[in-house]
């Protein structure tokens, strides 16, 4: 084996295993956890049987496990489970599939299997990362049909380099030329209103925006430690004390956890200079939730199927709609103003006994204070530099609260926000906690906040009667509080932020694109056809809009594009020339025509010299007739140049040929 080349066999196997692993990446959102380790763990298996040339299961065993991927997949299968069960089913029929023992039909099995579940995983998780995915599985797939139609020709075969560099820019060129046809496809085709992914979800589901309406302590830890993006917001920028996002509001306390309670009226009453802020909200794909969030205090959701339900609490009404994005106007405030009277025992209750301890403490804190002043005075208590922000050894005890505030000192903000409104109960005071998100980092390029899984928070809104309003409080120390977006852009470069926009116009796209946009579509391409010059005038005034960076890495990718197509139409062009190796495949036939042998058009060099041995006349022109083609295929199925030696070696075949010439 020359060191500069690489067996075909050790290349398909690490294609097929990029392309298992993208696929599970592609999926990986909304599979089971015990699938997608059950898959990765038979590609592993897969991998180390290829690598290693062990005996591959018997296949008897692997039909049997595909029916029985069926079987189970079948019982699993329900009106709300359909699209996860199937791409479930697809994605461990392509690992049994891997995990044979492989000719080349089997290598464009898998291709299609991959493409396939990635095209089943798109109908319910498409976003601007998975589109990502799609690039390189469509790649990925390409490269292994070409692999594969050469290891139909030569399953030990070898590549150099620059055979190897010349199919992956030829797998890549097909992808670039079918692109257009993609995108004209997905602009073109009609949108259902009513989608597969908008299904009912599934069982436990709705909470994998990661809150519930129970909340018992130290689970919003869970959350904060995921990190990952919980939705974008595109908005004017606001100053960072205002960025709480209001999700679920709950007012029942067992003494163990807080749910939702009884919602009393929301209906906002903004005073006189209340600033209010227009919010798109698109959520990150997978995550699904009844209640929606916004900026306090939201007064209106503009999308069909989101209507108030209390409390300053939007729902999800419709369970067949997973909402995606909507749109909300809310009033800058710390205060729910609201009108009408509210269940007050939701907001006042506490388990009997519960603590005696705690109520001694929070009376003490409040002696001879208003109940107008006691929120501050209990916030004063908890903010003190005693007490720290923690999200690890949180305390765990049969009374944490107790714990946390007498004796560890340390936790969570959930932790902070209950011991707040239980002292407030205690002393009378009606008090819930209001659990969200708090922070963001602006993009100043795309004009929206990145809102993460870290900014995760729960506050506590406490009941002014004097001012008919619920006041919100945060009682978690400052120094760990999420929203000083200062310190959280430091974790984000300008290069993070210009992808994250890339991301979040792709999402945008596959989003909002539907009936109207394509209407909208038709339209501008009449306003064209109608006006040309105003079209390329409103067309100049856009592009003046756009940002350097964005507009001269739009155009970095068109000419980059532009020098791969060209380079394919020049090597085209020079292929459209007789080439050298052309022209000792001719040279060949003539020689053979000249001993009474004529190729026919639908036999192929080797079919044709096989051909030749049948005649007795043949015998003495059969060997160099057989090595040249041998010699020839090598050259000419590789695609590479023939060298000098090849050629004075491939002619002097020919000359064998023509001698003793027959009349």
């Amino acid at each position: 084996m020359n060191s500069r080349s690489i067996t075909l066999k050790k290349i398909i196997l690490v294609n097929t295993v990029m392309l298992g692993f993208t696929a599970l990446l592609a999926c990986l959102r909304f599979v089971e956890p015990a699938y997608a380790l059950l898959y990765s763990i038979l590609l592993i298996i897969a991998a180390v049987t290829d690598a290693t040339g062990r005996r591959h299961p018997p296949g008897s065993i692997l039909n049997v496990v595909s029916v029985g991927i069926l079987v189970v997949s079948v019982m699993r299968m329900r009106i709300d489970t359909f699209i996860i069960v199937f791409t479930e089913a697809i994605l461990l029929m392509t690992a049994v599939k891997i995990l044979e023992e492989k000719r080349a039909r089997d290598y464009f099995q898998i291709a299609a299997l991959v493409v396939f579940t990635v095209i089943s995983a798109a109908i319910d998780a498409i976003d601007g990362t998975f589109i990502y995915y799609c690039v390189l599985v469509s790649v990925l797939a390409g490269f292994e049909l070409m692999l594969g139609t050469w290891f139909a020709r030569d399953p030990d075969g070898e590549l150099s380099l620059r055979e190897l560099s010349q199919i992956v820019g030829k797998s890549i060129m097909i992808w670039i030329m079918m692109l257009p046809l993609c995108v004209t496809l997905f602009f073109a085709a009609p949108r259902a209103r009513l989608t597969l992914g908008q299904l009912p979800p599934l069982s436990g589901q709705e909470s994998r925006v990661g809150f519930t309406e129970r909340m018992t302590l130290g689970s919003v830890r869970a959350i904060q430690e995921d990190g990952s993006l919980a939705f974008r917001a595109s908005m004017p920028q606001v100053a960072p004390k205002d960025l709480y996002w209001r999700g679920i509001v709950m007012s029942i306390f067992d003494g163990r956890a807080w749910s939702v309670g009884a919602r009393g009226r929301s209906e906002h009453i903004a005073s006189p200079g209340e600033q209010t802020v227009k919010q798109d909200i698109f959520m990150e794909s997978g995550r699904y939730m009844s209640a929606v969030f916004a900026l306090d205090v939201p007064i209106m959701v503009d999308t069909p199927g989101i209507s108030p339900a209390g409390d300053g609490v939007f729902l999800n009404t419709n369970y067949r709609n997973r909402v995606r994005s909507y749109t909300v106007i809310s009033s800058l405030s710390d205060r729910l103003r609201t009108t009408g009277d509210f269940t007050r025992d939701h907001v006042t209750n506490i388990p009997r006994n519960f603590s005696p301890k705690l109520e001694n403490l929070a009376n003490a804190i409040v002696l001879g204070l208003s109940d107008e002043e006691k929120p501050d005075a209990i916030m004063k208590h908890l903010l003190s530099p005693e007490f720290s922000y923690t999200m690890s050894d949180l305390p765990v005890s049969s009374h944490p609260l107790d714990y946390f505030v007498f004796t560890w000192k340390k936790g969570n903000c959930e932790y902070f926000a209950a011991a707040m409104a239980v002292m407030l109960r205690m002393t009378g005071v009606p008090a819930r906690l209001v659990s969200g998100y708090h922070g963001g980092v602006y993009n100043d390029g795309g004009g929206y906040y990145m809102v993460s899984q870290s900014n995760a928070h729960v506050w506590v809104e406490a009941w002014s009667e004097r001012e008919s309003a619920w006041i919100r409080y945060n009682p978690t120390p400052a120094s760990a509080e999420a929203g000083d977006e200062a310190d959280e852009s430091v974790n984000y470069g300008t290069l993070r932020m210009y992808i994250d926009y890339v991301n979040y116009q792709l999402s945008r796209i596959f989003l909002e694109y539907g009936g109207d946009s394509q209407m909208a579509a038709i339209e501008a391409i009449r306003g064209i056809i109608a006006s040309p010059g105003g079209a390329m005038a409103s067309a100049l005034d856009d592009l003046r809009n756009i940002g350097r960076n964005f507009y001269a890495a739009s155009i970095a990718v068109i000419l980059f594009a532009g020098a791969l197509f060209a380079r394919y139409l020049r090597r085209g062009a020079a292929r459209g020339k007789i080439s050298r190796e052309e022209a000792i495949r001719g040279k060949f036939l003539d020689a053979m025509r000249q001993r009474g042998f004529e190729k026919k058009n639908s036999e192929g060099l080797e079919e044709f010299v096989d051909s030749v041995r049948k005649f007795s006349r043949g015998a003495e022109i059969y060997e160099p007739a057989a090595r040249f083609v041998s010699s020839f295929g090598g050259i000419y199925f590789r695609d590479r140049r023939m060298t000098d030696d090849e050629n004075r070696g491939l002619n002097a075949l020919i000359d064998r040929i023509k001698k003793n010439r027959r009349s």
